[in-house]
């Protein structure tokens, strides 16, 4: 099992007492539950409707940026990192930030109207299109629902790494959605002594001030503490840029960003364990 040293930054502690882990496509594998929920929602429109699945969506992902950017909510969903692509399922049901209650809001009718758009680029006829943007939005929250995977390694490692480390989560975000998203698989909460998610704190990852916080509350020091995540632009950057150290999960062989460097590089969780071993 090889492990990449990418960099070794002065001070580094090989034995960290705090992991500090990212939740989407670190632990649970969001990418698949969003396409395969798409698949099946455009499957049903092509049925219903006639279009082409595969067209639809593509447009509904076209469609779903362009609304969301023309909100005055997105600088506040920018901030926090809640995506265009949350948003077609997000309740925004919880936390005390005005935008979230804007975005609660807004959430339904953004949902069929990006369904709507895209049924129509897509060669559905008008009131056709009216009629099923209702029913797809729904459909694709559901659909979204019932699929929380996982990878297949995250529990074999997190209860390997629970006995010997504190473990916390500290994913971007909407404070609803994330935490719907940890509750939806059974048993990964129990690993974590605190869920922080970025729509509690105004800011998320690679903000400074959510690392401070998260350190501040947990009364650890940025020497004991190392960051697990996939994400180059917030995980590695955020942590790099308080001093901690820094895992990136680079399940794909992805090529790293200019100037951004790690302190580790591993492929899997299953090397992360063995790292820490």
């Amino acid at each position: 099992m090889k492990v990449s040293v990418i960099s070794m930054m002065a001070g580094i502690n090989k034995r960290p007492r705090t992991l500090i882990f990212d939740l989407d496509n670190t632990l649970i594998w969001d990418e698949r539950s969003v396409k395969e929920a798409f698949e099946a929602v455009c499957l049903f429109a092509q049925q219903e409707a006639g279009v082409d699945g595969e067209a639809l969506e593509a447009l509904a992902r076209e469609e779903a940026e362009r609304l969301f950017r023309s909100y005055d909510t997105y600088g506040y969903a920018e901030a926090i990192e809640v995506t265009e692509l949350e948003a077609l399922w997000a309740r925004f049901d919880r936390g005390d930030h005005p935008m979230l209650r804007k975005l609660e809001e807004i959430a339904p009718v953004y949902r069929r109207e990006v369904w709507r758009n895209a049924l129509s680029r897509a060669g559905a006829d008008g009131e056709k299109a009216d009629d099923l943007s209702s029913k797809l939005a729904e459909r694709f929250m559901a659909e979204r629902r019932s699929r929380p995977f996982v990878y297949d390694d995250t529990f074999t490692v997190l209860t390997a790494l629970k006995p010997t480390h504190r473990m916390v989560l500290l994913t971007n975000g909407d404070p609803s959605l994330q935490q719907e998203k940890v509750d939806g698989v059974q048993g990964l909460g129990e690993f974590f002594e605190r869920v922080f998610i970025s729509g509690h704190y105004e800011v998320g990852k690679p903000y400074s001030i959510i690392y401070e916080k998260v350190l501040e509350e947990l009364g650890e020091e940025v020497r004991d503490c190392w960051m697990i995540g996939d994400n180059m632009l917030t995980d590695i950057k955020g942590a790099n840029g308080i001093g901690m150290t820094s895992v990136w999960l680079n399940r794909y062989g992805r090529e790293p960003i200019e100037g951004m460097k790690p302190s580790y590089s591993v492929s899997s969780l299953s090397e992360l364990a063995a790292l820490l071993a």
